[in-house]
Formats: structure tokens, sequence, C-alpha cells
């Protein structure tokens, strides 16, 4: 029955070209994307080890997953955040190559990106966040990817990059240096008060 609707849920996401925020497409595509959450969020524990299961994550879900969290709606990218979290916290050690792939492909160029919405970047922040609560997730970074010499040195550009947002050093997307205001939330882009502050001083 978990994989009926698993894959039932997997199929559902993968319509990303075509949802634009309404109709049945998106519908369809918040529910498959909440299902999917609920069922990684908690998984039995005959499940996180089972090979059919992680490998529909690795082929099927980590690369829409990847597809979703680009996404222009902010429900869609932001259950897909949640979504990797909760891959993240319970099929770690199954799937090494997977988060790695989206933490530097997603997470920090998002992070880097002038182009990027206040909501992705903040939810991006939230996620780190979190990990961060877990001395334990930490180090695993840390010892699984920097500590490897076959992998890139994850832990390293994720502490740079919080270090550059923390300087207010990110100039070209204006990252957090003001609260956004509910004219750029609805925008879903950077506060321009900020951008213009920014510029005066440059």
């Amino acid at each position: 029955v978990f994989f009926f609707f698993f894959f039932q849920a997997e199929d559902g996401i993968r319509d990303v070209e075509r949802s634009r925020g309404l109709g049945d497409v998106y519908k369809r595509q918040i529910l498959s994307l909440e299902l999917i959450l609920a069922m990684v969020q908690n998984p039995p524990e005959s499940i996180r080890s089972h090979p059919d299961f992680l490998a529909q994550v690795k082929d099927h879900l980590s690369e829409s997953i990847l597809k979703n969290s680009v996404s222009n709606e902010k429900q869609i990218f932001a259950l897909s955040f949640s979504i990797f979290l909760a891959l993240f916290v319970n099929f770690r050690s199954m799937l090494k190559n997977e988060i790695g792939v989206f933490i530097e492909e997603i997470f920090l160029k998002i992070l880097d990106s002038g182009n990027s919405s206040y909501q992705h970047k903040f939810l991006i922040l939230q996620v780190f966040h979190k990990i961060a609560q877990n001395p334990k997730l930490v180090l695993e970074i840390f010892i699984n990817y920097d500590c490897d010499i076959k992998t890139r040195n994850i832990f390293e550009r994720i502490i740079d990059c919080l270090g550059k947002i923390a300087k207010g050093r990110y100039t070209k997307s204006c990252l957090l240096y003001t609260s956004p205001s509910p004219r750029d939330l609805s925008t879903s882009r950077m506060p321009s008060s900020a951008c213009k502050k920014k510029k005066k001083k440059t």
C-alpha cells in the first residue's frame, strides 16, 4: 500500500512545466508533494532501507524534487525544500550523492544568484538553520563530503556562503539587508529599498 501511494504521488509531481499555479495540474502537484512529504517524514522502519523505495527515490524522486525546487510557485518549492530536509534527516546515509547535488546545484546557486526571489533564499536559510540545530547532522556533512577526497567540500562552501550573507557581501541580490515589505513578498522579489540603499553606498 505504501509503495502504491508513493509511486502515484511521485508520478504526480512530474508535470512541472505545465503547472502555473492554477487548475487541476497545480492542485495535483501540491497534493502529491504533500503526500510524499508525509511519507518521507515518518517512514516505517521497513521502508527506510527497502531497495525498491531507494531506487525510486534515486532514479525519479530526486530529479523531480530538483525541478520543483526552482518553481516560481511558492507552495511548490516550499514543499520541495521540506521533502529534501526529510530525506536528508531520514535517508542521508543512502542518498549521499543526491543530497550533495541538491545542496550544490539548488541551495548554494540560489543563494548566490541575484535573480532568485526572497522567498527562495529565505526558505533555504531556514533549511540550513534546522540542520544546524542538530550538531550530528552538521558533523556528518563535514565528514561525508569535506573529508572525502572524491567529493567537493560542501560544508566549507555552505559556511563560506552563509558567511558572505552575514557580512552583507551579496550585493547582486541585496539579500537580507532589510526586511521585505508586503509588496516585496507579494511580488516574490528582493526588497527594492535594500537594493537602492546598497547602490547609494557604492
